[in-house]
C-alpha cells in the first residue's frame, strides 16, 4: 500500500543529476504518466528529487515544504559497499559479517599511496604474507590493485608481484584495494572469462529485489593466465574489451555475443549444457543471500524512516565471478548504475512499481508489462 494519498492531483519531481540515463528515463516514464511533472532543478517544492549521490543535500530535504516526506533516489550510507575500500571496511576480519563475506567476498587489503603510518605498515606486511603463504600452500600467486573510487576498468593492475602493485598503488594518489584474483574461473565457449552484472533494487521500506534478467559481460579473447599484461583476456569491463581490443587490431568484439554480452536465459541454457546444473536454482541463491548479506551488514548505518524527513531507494549494480566450481564471488557494488539498453524499460517500471508507486499512489492510468515473476524478492534482515 502507498504511504499516503496525495490530496493534489499532481506530483513534482526534479532532476540534478544530468548523467544518468536510468533516472532520465524514469523521469520521461512519469511525465507521460499524466500525474507527475517535472519542476526545475531548483525547485523548493517537490515530492521526488533524483540527484547526483555525490551531492545530495539530505539535510535540507527534511524542510521541503508539503506532508508528505519527499523521496530521493539514494540510501545515505549507502556507499559503505559501493566504495571498494569501504566495502573491504565493512566486511573486514572482526566485523560482524566476516566470517559470512569470506565465504564469497576475496581476500582484500585497502592500502594508501605513500602512507607510512602504523596501520598502513600493519596493512602491507599483511598482504604480503598473505601472498606469500597462498602462493606456497596453493600455488595461487595472482592479486590485483584497483583504485577504490575507479570506475570503467581504469586504474587497474594484474600481477604476481607483490611489490610491483604495491609500487602501482605509491604512483598514484588515490586509495586502493589489492584484492586476490580469481585463478580458477568458470570460462564460456572460447575458454573466454566473463562477469556477471545484477541489478538490485532498495526500496523505501528496505526490502529487497533482484531484477531476474541481468546480462554476462563476456571477454573478447581467450584466457591465458601465463600472459598477465593481456589484459582483455582477464578484465571484462566494456570500456577495456572495447578500447582494448580495437588498440591491438583484433577484431573479435562481438564476435562470440553481440556487444560482448550474454542475457540471463542464454547463459541458462549454456550452463545446463556445459555442467548440466541451472543457473536460477544454483547460482541465483547464492547472488540473493550475497546481496541480502550486503545490505543486511549495513542497516544500522543507513537513514532508513520519515524520523530524518525524507524516504530513499536505490538501484544497485552487483557485479560477480563465477569459478570452476560454481561459487559466485562478490567482486563490488555500484551504487549509481547506467543499465543495458535491452533491460531499460523493466528496469523503469521496476523503480516505478517498487519504489515511487509505493510512496505516491498513482492518480492516472499505469500499464505496465513487468510482471512481478520478473523480480526476486528478499528481505534485509540477517
Amino acid at each position: 500500500l502507498a504511504l499516503t494519498m496525495s490530496s493534489e492531483s499532481m506530483y513534482r519531481f526534479v532532476s540534478r543529476d544530468e548523467g544518468s540515463s536510468v533516472y532520465a528515463a524514469v523521469g520521461a516514464a512519469l511525465s507521460e504518466r499524466g500525474d507527475w511533472t517535472q519542476r526545475p532543478p531548483n525547485s523548493a517544492r517537490f515530492n521526488l528529487m533524483f540527484g547526483d549521490r555525490n551531492r545530495l543535500p539530505y539535510s535540507r530535504l527534511a524542510n521541503v515544504p508539503g506532508r508528505v516526506p519527499p523521496l530521493v533516489n539514494y540510501y545515505r550510507g549507502s556507499n559503505m559497499i559501493c566504495r571498494k575500500a569501504k566495502l573491504a571496511a565493512t566486511f573486514a576480519p572482526g566485523t560482524p559479517y566476516a566470517t559470512e563475506a569470506a565465504k564469497w567476498m576475496p581476500t582484500t587489503f585497502v592500502v594508501r599511496p605513500n602512507d607510512e603510518s602504523d596501520q598502513q605498515l600493519d596493512e602491507r606486511k599483511r598482504f604480503r604474507e598473505c601472498h606469500a603463504r597462498l602462493a606456497a600452500s596453493e600455488g595461487q600467486k595472482v592479486w590485483l590493485a584497483k583504485s577504490s573510487a575507479g570506475a570503467k576498468g581504469v586504474g587497474i593492475e594484474v600481477s604476481d608481484d607483490p611489490e610491483k602493485l604495491l609500487a602501482f598503488v605509491d604512483q598514484s594518489k588515490q586509495t586502493h584495494v589489492i584484492q586476490k584474483y580469481l585463478e580458477n574461473p568458470l570460462l564460456l565457449p572460447g575458454r573466454r572469462k566473463f562477469d556477471i552484472r545484477c541489478w538490485v533494487l532498495l526500496d523505501p521500506f528496505y526490502q529487497g529485489c533482484i531484477f531476474r534478467e541481468g546480462v554476462l559481460r563476456t571477454a573478447s579473447t581467450p584466457y591465458d593466465p601465463t600472459d598477465l599484461q593481456n589484459i582483455p583476456s582477464h578484465l571484462t569491463n566494456h570500456c577495456i574489451q572495447c578500447v582494448l581490443v580495437q588498440e591491438e587490431h583484433c577484431d573479435n568484439f562481438g564476435k562470440f555475443e553481440p556487444g560482448n554480452e550474454m542475457w540471463f536465459d542464454d547463459f541458462e541454457k549454456l550452463l545446463e549444457e556445459m555442467r548440466g546444473v541451472s543457473f536460477q536454482e544454483h547460482l541465483l541463491p547464492q547472488i540473493v543471500s550475497i546481496v541480502s548479506t550486503c545490505f543486511a551488514a549495513i542497516r544500522e548505518h543507513v537513514q532508513l524512516d520519515e524520523a530524518h524527513g525524507y524516504r530513499s531507494f536505490q538501484l544497485f549494480g552487483f557485479d560477480f565471478m563465477v569459478d570452476n566450481d560454481l561459487h559466485a564471488w562478490l567482486i563490488e557494488v555500484n551504487g549509481a548504475p547506467a543499465s543495458a539498453e535491452h533491460l531499460l524499460p523493466g528496469v523503469v517500471e521496476g523503480i516505478l512499481q517498487q519504489a515511487v508507486d509505493k510512496c505516491f499512489e498513482p492518480q492516472a492510468a499505469t500499464h505496465y508489462t513487468t510482471s512481478p515473476e520478473q523480480l526476486f524478492h528478499f528481505t534485509t534482515t540477517d
